[in-house]
């Protein structure tokens, strides 16, 4: 980020001194577009730390998210082996009942 802001003025440093203006002209110029550039560096700062705080408040998101997911899926593992534990003892007292006879 700080070599495209630096490249950038440098591109606008050389351009303007290398431009067939008067000196005055030119240095008037520099200003203003410094002035412009500064601002912009500024919204660019200003919108790169929205953004590492928008990229933060969607981590811990995502980690809560993950949490409850895992915490549904694990009670989810725990009623599928109790119901697979509950069907085996049915069919193991049924196959019992059926070679006794009843």
């Amino acid at each position: 980020m700080t070599g495209f802001i630096i490249g950038g003025l440098m591109g606008l440093v050389a351009g303007l001194l290398l431009a067939p203006k008067a000196g005055q002209e030119t240095l008037e110029e520099l200003r203003t577009r410094s002035e412009g550039l500064r601002s912009r560096g500024m919204d660019l700062m200003g919108d790169t730390e929205a953004l590492r705080e928008t990229v933060a408040d969607l981590k811990e998101i995502l980690k809560e998210t993950v949490q409850e997911a895992r915490q549904v899926l694990q009670e989810a593992v725990e009623e599928g082996k109790a119901a697979s534990l509950q069907a085996t003892q049915d069919l193991q007292q049924r196959f019992q009942e059926s070679r006794e006879g009843r």
